[in-house]
């Protein structure tokens, strides 16, 4: 645990979650992905990439959305 009470690992977790997500529903990222004050677009991009296709498409599909 960091002295904020949250871990990195947890934090760039929950940010790659949000990048791949954005990516996936709404086509882009809502907002560069920073972590420790470094773009980290290119490393989440090149993850999703390599993700199965279907994970990209079933996996992140699956979610119910609210109405």
């Amino acid at each position: 645990m960091t002295s904020r009470g949250v871990s990195s690992t947890l934090r760039r977790g929950l940010e790659f979650v949000r990048y791949a997500l954005n990516t996936v529903w709404f086509g882009e990222p809502d907002r560069l992905p920073i972590l420790r004050g470094i773009n980290v677009q290119r490393d989440f991009s090149d993850k999703l990439n390599g993700a199965g296709r279907l994970l990209r498409t079933r996996g992140l599909h699956s979610f119910p959305r609210s109405t």
